[in-house]
């Protein structure tokens, strides 16, 4: 019986990858990050300690989710 030749495979050409660039968040996006969720967390334990206007509460909920959107670009 004769023998078969087989299919050539074919040839996958796999572009080379472009070193990717390692980029850190500069050191006043951390610490505007960082003081945005301490003022806030602090604005809302002043909210329930002192019974302060709703607005304290507002605020400061409202700084933390700014500080927690801002971890997303972070670096």
């Amino acid at each position: 019986m004769p023998k078969s030749k087989g299919r050539k495979k074919a040839v996958v050409h796999q572009i080379p990858r472009a070193k990717e660039i390692e980029v850190e968040s500069p050191k006043w996006y951390v610490v505007t990050m960082t003081g945005l969720m301490v003022v806030g967390v602090l604005a809302v334990l002043a909210y329930y300690i002192f019974s302060l206007s709703p607005w304290s509460l507002r605020g400061g909920l409202l700084a933390i989710a700014i500080g927690f959107i801002m971890t997303v670009n972070w670096h």
